[in-house]
């Protein structure tokens, strides 16, 4: 290894999987002030990660409470797994006992799970195992929503929550990471309340449906609301032109980092795709997925290769959802069997790599 720069070193280094990273730390000083010190390393390195051709550094945290804990398995091996096969996953520690709490998911960025409790919020790389809290969030927690995301102009993370009363005002707060306090900013647009899941980041914003008249949820009285994280105003999104399709209900999400929208009719879904964040003419529908009655209609996890999708279906039982595979191009189900999933689960996908919030 002396025989090469410590320059080519690095460009090796940054493209090798967080588990070497974490070994390697031990070869020399300098390597592991490389690793764990240098936020430039960290960042090339995360962007290797995002860009990996064979999606080998994206994967998927389930928990479970069959056997209560989080499991993790690349998200590969969802896909490229046969159909009789079981998926081998592994069992994630954590610095803090999250079994005895109400821990709930908000959202993944860079390798950083976020998750809230009562009056906290959680900040969990599974990668380095690193996890921090924030300060106390003193709000209503039953009617608080969240949204985490990275600033980029500002060049670090926030989560944002939002407290919602029954007069249909709402308080929203904002944490920057590395900071120990909770700010106060503008609240909601006037007259329109967040509903739904949390927050979706898309490109330096958080994105929430919400509805317009507070009480009814159908697909006419929701909208889209913007946050941008790096001057903190809103903006309201236009929804696409459903044409004379029978929209349910709508679910937003975020796929190869663009904004898009689950819209579900009685026998199907169809996904849309905003390929230009912000401008209505760039929605594109790029697939309906059709309802079967084992399965039922579903929202889209992530998007493989060769248009494959990981859906998060719910059937009969509500308590239960599944992950299913659908193959877009063939139009073709496959129910993958996952090790020590036996009952609730809530799955997120996120990308390895070495970034902490302590920025």
């Amino acid at each position: 290894m002396s025989t090469l720069s410590f320059d080519l070193i690095e460009e090796i280094l940054c493209r090798l999987p967080v588990k070497s990273l974490i070994q390697f730390q031990s070869v020399c000083k300098s390597w592991k002030l490389l690793i764990s010190d240098d936020p430039k390393f960290v960042k090339k390195h995360l962007q290797i990660s995002l860009s990996c051709p064979v999606q080998s550094r994206h994967h998927l945290i389930v928990n479970s409470t069959g056997k209560v804990g989080y499991w993790n398995s690349p998200i590969s091996s969802i896909f490229n797994t046969m159909s009789n096969a079981i998926i081998t996953q592994t069992k994630l520690s954590y610095p803090l006992s999250l079994n005895s709490i109400s821990f709930k998911v908000v959202g993944s960025c860079h390798g950083i799970v976020c998750g809230s409790i009562p009056h906290y919020v959680l900040f969990w790389n599974p990668s380095i195992q690193k996890l921090k809290i924030s300060p106390n969030l003193y709000a209503y927690v039953c009617n608080t929503m969240y949204g985490f995301g990275y600033d980029r102009y500002n060049d670090n993370y926030k989560v944002v929550a939002i407290s919602c009363y029954d007069s249909g005002k709402t308080k929203v707060n904002v944490h920057t990471t590395g900071t120990n306090c909770w700010r106060r900013i503008q609240e909601f647009p006037s007259g329109v309340v967040p509903v739904g899941e949390s927050g979706k980041f898309v490109g330096g914003t958080v994105n929430w449906l919400a509805s317009e008249n507070g009480v009814e949820l159908n697909s006419s009285s929701l909208c889209i609301v913007s946050l941008d994280l790096g001057n903190e105003s809103y903006q309201k999104i236009l929804q696409p032109d459903y044409g004379d399709v029978n929209v349910v209900s709508l679910t937003l999400g975020e796929l190869r980092d663009c904004l898009c929208i689950f819209a579900r009719g009685k026998s199907f879904v169809d996904v849309w795709l905003m390929k230009e964040y912000g401008k209505k003419e760039s929605w594109n529908k790029l697939f309906t997925i059709p309802f079967i009655e084992d399965i039922g209609c579903s929202k889209v996890a992530y998007i493989y290769e060769d248009e494959q999708v990981l859906l998060v279906s719910r059937a009969k039982d509500m308590l239960k959802p599944k992950l299913v595979v659908y193959d877009s191009k063939r139009d073709t189900f496959k129910l993958p069997e996952i090790e020590n999933i036996n009952n609730w689960m809530v799955p997120t996908v996120y990308v390895e790599s070495l970034i902490t919030t302590c920025s």
